[in-house]
């Protein structure tokens, strides 16, 4: 989760003055791909301060060359490049995280064998 430094005011009520302050910001669900080398996920911003308003849904996509957010609800979309150096991590990020998971799965007796990289 990520506290907003500035958050988001929305109207809570349809043609009044009062707002509802959108203040955190998770990423939840989302998909690691190794195949493509990518990152996909669901952003969901909520109000710390209300609970009873709804999330403001919108999209992450992380791949070697950009990242892209897009929030239509409150309109912001945002394509950012990624230099070589910033893009190769990304399958190192999915890597780590697989190689977790994995592990995980093989010290729980859930799975024989050993772990090796790749998919």
């Amino acid at each position: 989760m990520i506290k907003l430094t500035n958050p988001v005011s929305i109207n809570s009520v349809l043609g009044g003055t009062g707002v509802s302050v959108y203040d955190k910001l998770d990423v939840t669900p989302f998909t690691m791909d190794p195949v493509n080398q990518m990152i996909t996920g669901t952003l969901r911003l909520t109000s710390s301060a209300n609970a009873s308003q709804p999330p403001i849904l919108g999209t992450l996509e992380i791949s070697t060359t950009s990242v892209s957010v897009q929030i239509p609800q409150i309109n912001f979309f945002c394509n950012l490049g990624l230099t070589a150096q910033q893009g190769q991590l990304i399958p190192q990020y999915i890597e780590t995280a697989q190689a977790e998971i994995e592990n995980g799965l093989v010290a729980l007796g859930l799975a024989a064998g050993a772990r090796s990289a790749g998919v």
